[in-house]
């Protein structure tokens, strides 16, 4: 079961994505009804939800395990939009959203580091985690966060860590 939904208040610079409330095996239908059974709720299922067809999807190996290899490349640095239902913050083994994707060069797999400005004269960037890329589109990705040491807000910096 689909959800369509949108984030952002700025009708221009909305973003829309799909939340999946359920998982539903279809165990009668005719032309014009069909009775499911619930197998996974992951939210309430509601009026106006859609069916799609169940593909599992494609973890980057790894996914699991933090991987700090590699320096990161601070020229090209995105920031960390938001999690599940918007929240601000998240921490290891929860997903946020990041503005980049596959059009700056990030897909599944790819590794990245998370950093916060700490907004005080003098001081660099300050390290605050790691994550992975488990999917992307052409302007955002799905990050995974590995490790953190303090929370991963909106806002935070990621840097794609490089060979």
């Amino acid at each position: 079961m689909r959800r369509p939904i949108t984030f952002g208040g700025d009708s221009v610079k909305r973003l829309h994505a799909v939340r999946t409330s359920g998982w539903v095996r279809i165990i009668a239908m005719n032309e014009t009804t069909a009775i499911a059974a619930v197998e996974v709720a992951c939210a309430a299922i509601m009026e106006g939800d859609y069916l799609d067809q169940f593909v599992a999807p494609v973890v980057p190996d790894g996914a699991d395990q933090t991987d700090a290899s590699g320096q990161p490349d601070f020229s090209a640095l995105g920031r960390v939009m938001f999690a599940n239902e918007e929240m601000t913050a998240a921490g290891p083994g929860d997903f946020m959203l990041v503005d980049r994707g596959m059009s700056q060069g990030l897909r599944p797999g790819t590794r990245l580091a998370v950093y916060r400005d700490l907004q005080v004269g003098g001081l660099p960037l300050t390290w605050i985690g790691e994550g992975i890329v488990i999917s992307a589109s052409p302007q955002t990705a799905l990050m995974r966060i590995t490790t953190s040491r303090d929370a991963v807000q909106t806002g935070d910096l990621v840097a794609v860590r490089r060979p």
